[in-house]
Formats: C-alpha cells, structure tokens, sequence
C-alpha cells in the first residue's frame, strides 16, 4: 500500500525532506499544501524530478471555496484570518515568533489575494485515500 503523507502549510518543504529522507522505498506521496503562490511555484521546482511529491497551491479550510488570504510580512506567518493588532492571527504568530520578534517588524498584511480552500475530507474523498501516515499542520 502506498503511503500518503499530507503537509498542510509546507512553507520552503523542510517537513518534506524530512519525510522523503526517511523513505527506504519509492511506494509513498506526499501531498503539500501552500496557498501562497510564490511559496507553491518554489516547491513544484524543488520536487519537480520527485514525482512523490505532489504540490496544491490550495489552503485546507472548513469549506470548499475561494477566501480572501493574508500574505505577511513574515511570509511563514501568513494566514487565512486578517492580521489585525491584536486579531486571532496576529496573537496566535507573535506567541510562536516572540523571541524573534524584536528582529522583524510588527507582523502585517503585505498583501491579500483570493485563494482556493478545499475541505481535507473532500480531498481525501477525491483523491482515494483510504489511510494516512501522517499529517503535519502548520
């Protein structure tokens, strides 16, 4: 059986490597999800003699819709939520980055575009998984 592996929020694909390093056979997938499309366009080229890997330009969300996404500053730290002084995203990223935020500036929005949220069922669904191995949420 194929081993399936899914990376929600897979950033630069640090948690990937990690997975692809530890694989002692070719029978696995790993699906990385990174709605940021500068950040997607990256791991399709890093992966792109891998084809283990595959890359959604998709956020996972409660809903299968297209939402507003809020690119920050701090591009790991960008959410679907607004970061707003004081908001859910930008008290839930400066408890996670507080000893690092001395060095950047306060945490903001640089820039909102529309992207496409798909429920983890629904994908599962889709794609035919019967089981997973594991999930990173990040």
């Amino acid at each position: 059986m194929t081993k399936v592996f899914i990376d929600i929020g897979a950033y630069k694909g640090l948690k990937v490597d990690e997975l692809i390093a530890r694989q002692t056979d070719s029978d696995y997938v790993v699906h990385c999800f990174e709605p940021n499309p500068q950040l997607s366009q990256e791991l399709r080229q890093k992966y792109h003699n891998n084809s283990n890997v595959v890359v959604h330009e998709k956020a996972i969300g409660s809903q299968n819709e297209t939402v507003d996404f809020y690119i920050s500053n701090f591009a790991p730290c960008s959410s679907l939520k607004p970061f707003v002084a004081g908001g859910e995203a930008h008290q839930y990223w400066s408890s996670i980055i507080g000893e690092y935020q001395q060095d950047l500036k306060p945490l903001e929005t640089s820039q909102v575009i529309k992207v496409e949220t798909i429920r983890l069922d629904t994908f599962i669904e889709k794609e035919s998984i019967n089981f997973i191995e594991s999930i990173k949420i990040d």
